[in-house]
């Protein structure tokens, strides 16, 4: 390349055309560099290794619920990277994705003509176990779930001792979820139902903590009671009233063994009392003889016995708390109306109901967290930085350009002043740059001889004046001086 002769063809441009292109040339160079930053991909997939199908459908649905923006891809969900950590902290915390399981499908496509038989079966009961653990996973409240299956024995042998087939099932429960007394039955049926053989009062259904849950679980039932009741009321206040101005709380005392009540009556044959007891007591016969007789009567009647159960789980008795913002002190009847028809208030089984005004501290919520203004401003300061980058370079490089463009929409103005100048008088000048702003007026009255310039200056106003005389009187910047040779008459 002949760089010589490329300099000659440089110099040979006037100072503008360098300026443009210089400028042209930077924009170009910051609108690359923008564009290159802009489309980055910042995506990271979210897990180290690689998802299953069912595990990159279950985090698909979960982020999806949180209004998450991720790409899927087959084995992985690509995030923001700057949200990865988050992201896998929540997951973790709501246990998605749960572990793979081998269901029977699977277990059984590995199974070949050689497989024992005694293999086969432990295979086939495995997965039928894990088929079932991932049907209770969708169960309302239920995050996770694992079944064993024991088969049952039969005694070959005088020793033996045969036994019918059980199943354990272990469920976790998702944060602030119980379980009733209905759903543990369900639970238990529909084991039973998936397993040959296996009658529901053979599952044992445990929680997290190790502990039964059942027909027994009276802190179950008695917590699955209280959340029931408090939910309905407070969402009952919350539509009515408004949310922030009420507080629930409710104890349930649960029966925990059964119950039978007896109520014995007794009733009249007929329309008559059953019995009666009367006297009578007279003056008789023509010497007025006294008498005096007692007597009782029975009609005879018929006994009614009534037995009634009352089942484990029952509620015994109920106690409901209400507090109320002190704001709302005028609408406490009308409130303990609602709560005592929500809750099922029975005075005759001793039921409590209290409503209190109290004065609620009500604490504003920050409208954005410190891990999210963290994460706003790292992706606002890239945009800021070339935002500043690109004024930078078009103050440093535009404003010889604006001052060359200014100069030349003025160049009309000075020919005609020029013209003037030779035949006509300074009035003639003053009428022609008459109503020009104090930079135009400037700019002309520099181009004038000096005595033409101090006549045309005393036409104006003192003030107008004045302002032309500052912008007469100020230095040229140095970087203008190679550009447009300016005269000063300061």
């Amino acid at each position: 390349m002949n760089y010589a002769a490329l300099f000659e063809r440089w110099n040979q441009f006037t100072q503008q055309v360098k300026i443009l292109i210089i400028s042209g040339i930077a924009v170009v160079i910051i609108a690359v560099v923008a564009s290159i930053f802009l489309l980055h991909d910042n995506r990271a997939p979210l897990f180290a290794k690689a998802l299953t199908a069912d595990q990159v459908t279950e985090v698909d649905g979960q982020l999806a619920a949180w209004q998450i923006p991720f790409s899927t891809t087959t084995d992985n969900i690509l995030v923001d990277r700057t949200q990865r950590n988050d992201l896998l902290l929540r997951l973790s915390m709501v246990g998605v994705p749960h572990e793979p399981v081998v269901g029977s499908s699977d277990a059984l496509a590995k199974v070949g003509a050689m497989t024992p038989q005694s293999v086969l079966d432990i295979q086939t009961r495995d997965a039928l176990g894990n088929d079932i653990s991932m049907g209770l996973r969708g169960v309302d409240g239920i995050a996770d779930a694992r079944v064993i299956i024991a088969p049952a024995k039969e005694a070959f042998f005088a020793d033996d001792e045969s036994h019918d087939a059980s199943a354990s099932v272990r469920v976790m429960m998702e944060t602030g979820r119980t379980l009733n007394h209905d759903a543990v039955m369900g639970i238990r049926r529909f084991v039973a139902n998936s397993v040959s053989g296996l009658a529901p009062e053979h599952v044992t259904v445990i929680d997290e903590r190790g502990m039964a849950l059942g027909d027994g679980d009276v802190s179950a039932a008695a917590g699955s009671v209280e959340k029931d009741i408090q939910n309905t009321v407070q969402s009952a206040l919350d539509s009515t009233i408004g949310t922030g101005v009420t507080m629930v709380r409710v104890h349930a005392d649960i029966n925990k063994t059964s119950k039978q009540e007896y109520e014995y009556k007794n009733a009249p044959i007929s329309g008559a009392p059953i019995s009666k007891v009367y006297t009578d007591e007279r003056l008789a016969g023509k010497d007025r003889a006294y008498s005096k007789v007692h007597g009782d009567e029975n009609h005879g009647s018929q006994g009614v016995a009534t037995r009634s159960e009352i089942a484990p789980g029952g509620i015994e008795r109920l106690s409901v708390a209400v507090m109320v913002d002190d704001s709302l002190t005028d609408q406490i009847p009308q409130i303990r109306e609602l709560v005592a028809a929500a809750a099922g208030i029975n005075a005759a089984r001793g039921d409590m109901l209290t409503v209190a005004p109290l004065a609620f501290h009500h604490v504003v919520a920050p409208i954005i967290t410190h891990q999210q203004s963290i994460q706003l401003l790292s992706r606002l300061i890239p945009g800021v930085v070339i935002g500043l980058t690109i004024v930078g370079v078009l103050l440093v490089f535009m404003q010889p350009l604006l001052v060359y463009l200014r100069r030349n929409a003025n160049r009309e103005i000075l020919s005609q002043t020029r013209a003037i100048e030779n035949g006509v008088d300074a009035s003639a000048i003053w009428r022609t740059i008459h109503g020009e702003p104090a930079h135009v007026a400037a700019a002309v009255i520099s181009q004038l001889p000096t005595s033409t310039a101090v006549a045309v200056l005393d036409m104006y106003p003192e003030q107008e004046r004045r302002d032309i005389t500052e912008r007469l009187s100020r230095p040229i910047a140095p970087v203008l001086v190679d550009i447009v040779k300016v005269p000063s008459h300061a």
